[in-house]
């Protein structure tokens, strides 16, 4: 259950600075 919470964490990490990205 801890591995899955922090592997979606990792992922709406990834998305934020996705997301980010383009907006700079």
């Amino acid at each position: 259950m801890k591995k899955n919470l922090m592997f979606i964490l990792h992922l709406k990490i990834l998305m934020m600075k996705l997301n980010m990205e383009p907006l700079m």
